[in-house]
């Protein structure tokens, strides 16, 4: 599972993402809002990294779980098959 609030997210090894991961939460999410932000993390590709639990994001399998979660989704409903929200970047669901 990833997320913000977690150990892991997708963009934990992107630079302009590490300038920021510190931060706290609510910090955090003001300038993830800001547009700039936004498109240099998602301009980034991931980095390498040491932490063995790490994984290059693949979002073609990965979903968001919605509220309540779906934990049972099919694989049309992956980020990578449904694409981005309109008018937004891949991957930038989990921003």
């Amino acid at each position: 599972m990833l997320g913000l609030e977690l150990s892991r997210n997708p963009f934990q090894t992107h630079p302009s993402y590490q300038a920021i991961a510190k931060l706290p939460l609510a910090e955090r999410l003001a300038r993830l809002r800001q547009p700039e932000v936004r498109a240099a993390i998602l301009s980034e590709h991931a980095t390498a990294t040491d932490d063995p639990l790490f994984f290059r994001p693949n979002y073609d399998k990965m979903y968001l779980l919605g509220n309540p979660p779906d934990y049972e989704q099919p694989p049309e409903n992956t980020l990578g098959r449904a694409g981005p929200p309109p008018g937004q970047a891949a991957g930038s669901a989990g921003l």
